[in-house]
C-alpha cells in the first residue's frame, strides 16, 4: 500500500477531519440524529419530534421551525401549547382603537367569534364586555 506521508510523518489516513464547531443557537432546540441509509443528516426538535435536514444545508430551515414551533416540554414529558403573556391594557386599548378606526359598534367586542378568534390567539386574553369597550373609546 503506497501512503502519502505529509511533513509532520503522518499519513492522510490516520488524521481525523475536523468537525466543525456548531455555534448557532437553534442547536439547543434540536438533537441530531444519525446518518440515515439515505446518508442524510437530519435533526429532531426537542418541542414537537419533527425532523428536518441539518447536514451542510445550513440552520435556516431549522431557525424557521424553532420560531413558528408552538410546543415546549415540560418539567415531565407532556408538551403544552406555548404563549406569550398578554398585556390586558394594551389588549383593551387595541380593541378601543379598531372600535373607532372602523367604526365598529361597541357590541362588537362581545361578538362570539371575535372573542373566539381572541381566545383562541391567545388563552390568558380576558374578553372585555361592550360597557368596557365603551369607556376605553371615551378614554382615547
Amino acid at each position: 500500500m503506497n501512503e502519502e506521508v505529509d511533513e509532520f510523518g503522518e499519513s492522510a489516513s490516520s488524521v481525523s477531519k475536523k468537525t466543525r464547531c456548531r455555534a448557532s443557537t437553534v442547536w439547543s432546540e434540536f438533537e441530531l440524529e444519525p446518518i440515515g441509509v439515505d446518508g442524510q443528516q437530519k435533526a429532531k426538535c426537542k418541542r414537537c419530534n419533527r425532523t428536518y435536514a441539518a447536514g451542510d444545508n445550513g440552520t435556516t430551515s431549522l431557525l424557521r421551525h424553532a420560531k413558528k414551533c408552538s410546543k415546549k416540554v415540560n418539567d415531565g414529558d407532556e408538551t403544552m401549547d406555548h404563549h406569550r403573556s398578554i398585556d390586558q391594557d394594551m389588549y383593551r386599548e387595541m380593541l378601543a382603537l379598531a372600535i373607532i378606526m372602523h367604526n365598529y359598534p361597541f357590541s362588537y367586542a362581545e361578538h362570539e367569534n371575535n372573542r373566539l378568534i381572541h381566545v383562541y390567539l391567545n388563552p390568558k386574553v380576558k374578553p372585555v364586555s361592550r360597557n368596557t369597550a365603551k369607556q376605553d373609546v371615551i378614554k382615547i
